[in-house]
């Protein structure tokens, strides 16, 4: 399925939360999504807004990703290592979403 395909059968279909995340495209987005960072989420709860210090990740090389997400992809035959970690979320804004959606539960 294509993202909005999935996100609008969550949206009808789902009976739990849930989150769509998306990289922030080119060609803008539809069914207003939270922009944190450069990460656009789409939920069934409120994710509340928040600041977040943005890296300069066109300079950064993997090394410094690597530091940044506190993994190690040295033993990994990967075709694009530098994509995959630029596009992963921070782990302090999944702790933040996941917070969220336990707030939500309640």
């Amino acid at each position: 399925m294509t993202l909005y395909e999935e996100i609008v059968f969550l949206e009808f279909y789902a009976k739990g939360l849930w989150v769509v995340e998306n990289v922030n495209p080119f060609y803008g987005a539809m069914r207003n999504p939270k922009k944190i960072d450069r990460h656009l989420y789409w939920s069934n709860f409120d994710i509340p807004d928040r600041e977040v210090k943005v890296e300069k990740l066109r300079e950064a090389q993997i090394p410094q990703l690597q530091e940044l997400h506190g993994v190690d992809l040295s033993k990994y035959k990967l075709a694009n290592k530098r994509q995959i970690l630029r596009n992963c979320v921070y782990h302090e804004t999944g702790k933040y979403i996941l917070e969220a959606a336990e707030r939500a539960r309640r």
